[in-house]
């Protein structure tokens, strides 16, 4: 197990999950967070899907082990550690919220939208391996019960 992965299984726990529940809420495979724990290769849009399911998660902990693991409720949030596509995702709401000049300027526009689209080509990727997966487990299945 890496050291993300072994993060990865003390925030799920801290926060009260079983890696059933935690897929569950994260709308993934339960054998994908067993992956994701043993492997610690978790996709900076996994990070995003963590986020979403345990708010306060502190991702650099996470990636690094460095800070603690849950923010307080008044910290406002993802440290711009490195260029990821975690970080696009507020940088984003904050600029809209606030209205920033950048929102206007064409370049910036396009690189939001190469982003959106790098996003939804990871998305799609990862729905399929998780699809394939299941699949698999599937005919694993029905090989065991016609042995049976």
């Amino acid at each position: 197990m890496s050291d993300v992965g072994n993060r990865l299984k003390t925030l799920v726990k801290t926060c009260g999950f079983t890696n059933k529940s935690f897929a569950e809420k994260a709308e993934v495979a339960p054998n994908y967070i067993s992956i994701l724990i043993r492997t610690g290769d978790i996709s900076d849009k996994f990070k995003y899907t963590i986020k979403k399911v345990i708010p306060n998660t502190n991702i650099n902990w996470l990636e690094t082990g460095n800070g603690e693991m849950l923010m307080d409720s008044g910290d406002t949030g993802q440290k711009f550690t490195k260029d990821s596509d975690l970080d696009i995702v507020p940088l984003l709401e904050h600029l809209l919220k606030h209205n920033d000049e950048l929102m206007k300027d064409e370049t910036f526009i396009k690189y939001i939208q190469m982003n959106a689209e790098y996003l939804s080509l990871e998305e799609e990727k990862e729905l399929k391996k998780q699809a394939i997966q299941e699949l698999r487990e599937i005919a694993r299945e029905k090989i065991r019960n016609k042995e049976l």
